[in-house]
């Protein structure tokens, strides 16, 4: 295991592509990674948006102050929220898969998490640019299938996470049980991200043994870290700090911006001397290149598909009283700083009744594609 780190990540690198000055040449396109939480948000996420669910006859008993969110994986106050609901679509969909195989006649067995990780110095190269983080996708594919893995989710991290602990640095993902209960009792310590590509999957599958797939491979290495507790808890971690690829485009030929350059979070892009900021360029577009998670195997749409989608409404009661609980709008702006606001036992007259609480869900019922 890697524990300490060359004198050139003495200081933070969070994440490593930020501080890279970019420049634009024809075509005017840029492509980078970024880490969620890593963006800019909108200025109505995480505010009060007017809407409260409570109890009506105690706030005691149940109260929800309502707030805006963006479910962007690169907005700072949003970000979580998005890894929650991608790692309930994650689960429901592994789930499903399980139980249609299981039907079948394949008992596929509890959920594994496999780590692997690809040539460091081919991968670091690779995964720069569009073309070449492709490549590599489609290589981990073509190796996974050779050697046993059934399938399932991937998730893409181009960084690894360390952290300084006793004067060394210690890679989080391989920390020993040791060391872990010693990082969770430390508070805000020296962190740093680097280069490091590799990909974590969560599926079924025995892979060839580790000895043989290193050199059947050409030094690609796993580690199979066996059945996880909670898939959910899994997946919401990765998510976390999983790899965010995006680019950045001009409609505009590169000669009629002469004279312009702009600040993209961490990233600076280059045209010409001047300073300026993204606000002031509106033909420039920042894309999401990539799927966050993508499924192989078993599990992949050509595999197994949705059948049908159903709508479900249901009354939702109070955990105390059992009455319904109902909705509110109140027209007074709210400060929510992490603390409810302090209001009389009842809702208050101002608040104006909608009507009862209606809990919306969407349940997808999945079935495998025939030939």
């Amino acid at each position: 295991m890697r524990s300490e780190l060359s004198s050139e990540l003495s200081q933070p690198v969070y994440p490593a592509s930020m501080g890279k000055v970019c420049t634009f040449s024809p075509p005017t396109t840029i492509f980078f990674w970024e880490l969620p939480h890593s963006g800019q948000p909108y200025p109505s996420c995480g505010q009060f948006s007017g809407m409260i669910i409570s109890c009506p006859n105690d706030l005691n008993h149940h109260v929800k102050y309502c707030k805006f969110h963006c479910y962007r994986p690169d907005c700072p106050i949003c970000c979580e929220y998005w890894a929650r609901r991608e790692a309930k679509r994650v689960v429901e969909r592994l789930s499903n898969a399980s139980i249609l195989h299981h039907k079948s006649g394949h008992d596929l067995g509890p959920i594994k998490h496999i780590v692997l990780s690809p040539p460091q110095d081919l991968a670091a190269h690779l995964i720069q640019t569009k073309e070449g983080s492709i490549k590599l996708r489609k290589l981990a594919n073509k190796i996974l299938r050779a050697h046993g893995f059934l399938g399932g989710c991937v998730i893409t991290h181009p960084f690894r996470k360390f952290i300084l602990l006793n004067d060394k640095w210690v890679e989080e993902e391989l920390a020993n049980t040791h060391q872990r209960k010693a990082l969770k009792n430390l508070n805000d310590p020296p962190t740093n991200w680097v280069w490091g590509p590799h990909f974590h999957l969560l599926g079924w599958g025995h892979l060839t043994k580790s000895n043989d797939f290193y050199d059947q491979t050409d030094g690609w290495v796993y580690k199979n870290l066996g059945p996880r507790k909670s898939v959910y808890a899994s997946i919401f971690y990765l998510l976390t700090h999983a790899g965010l690829a995006y680019t950045v485009s001009s409609k505009s030929p590169l000669e009629d911006r002469i004279g312009q350059s702009l600040q993209i979070n961490h990233h600076q892009i280059i045209l010409d001397n001047t300073q300026s900021h993204l606000d002031d360029h509106p033909t420039l577009t920042k894309r999401l290149v990539f799927q966050t998670l993508r499924w192989l195997g078993i599990v992949s749409y050509s595999k197994i598909c949705v059948a049908y989608i159903e709508k479900i409404e249901e009354y939702i009661e109070c955990p105390i009283c059992h009455d319904l609980l109902c909705v509110y709008r109140s027209d007074i702006i709210l400060e929510l700083d992490g603390s409810d606001p302090t209001f009389p036992v009842v809702p208050p007259p101002e608040w104006l009744l909608i009507g009862p609480y209606v809990k919306k869900t969407i349940k997808k019922h999945y079935v495998l594609k025939t030939k």
